[in-house]
C-alpha cells in the first residue's frame, strides 16, 4: 500500500513490522535514533545479517525495510523494490577518510578520494 501512495506520514510506520540489519549495523543505529527522538519505536519482524537477505525479505513481502539507497539502485531501476519518502524525514550517515598527516597520497588514493568528492557533489 505504501509503494501506491509513494510518500507517508511517520506515525504511519507504528503499524508495521520491519526487517532490520542486526544490532551494532549503522544503518539499524542511526534508524533506530532518527525515530526514537520523535518518538516512534519501530517494531522488528526480523533481524537479518545483510543488505542482500533484506531485500530478498521485502520482495517476498516479509515487511518494509530500511537501508541503503546505493545498495537498491538496481531493484529501484527494474520495478522489483520501491522507495517510499517519509514526510519530514530524512536520514543520513556520515563517512570519514583518514590518512597519515604527514605523508602524501600515492596516486591510487588520491585518485580514490577524488571519484569519492566527485561523487559526493553529484549526488548528496
Amino acid at each position: 500500500p505504501w509503494a501506491e501512495r509513494g510518500r507517508i506520514m511517520p506515525k504511519d510506520l507504528s503499524n508495521e513490522k520491519f526487517l532490520m540489519r542486526e544490532k551494532g549495523s549503522a544503518t539499524r543505529d542511526i534508524t533506530e535514533k532518527t525515530f526514537q527522538k520523535m518518538g516512534i519505536k519501530l517494531s522488528i519482524a526480523m533481524e537479518m545479517p545483510a543488505p542482500e537477505a533484506i531485500k530478498r525479505g521485502v520482495m517476498a513481502g516479509i515487511g518494509p525495510a530500511f537501508i541503503s539507497q546505493f545498495a537498491v539502485q538496481d531493484e529501484l531501476k527494474n520495478g522489483s523494490l520501491v522507495a517510499v519518502n517519509i514526510q519530514g524525514v530524512k536520514i543520513t550517515r556520515n563517512f570519514m577518510i583518514v590518512h597519515k598527516r604527514k605523508r602524501q597520497m600515492l596516486p591510487v588514493p588520491r585518485a580514490f578520494l577524488e571519484e569519492l568528492l566527485n561523487f559526493r557533489s553529484h549526488y548528496c
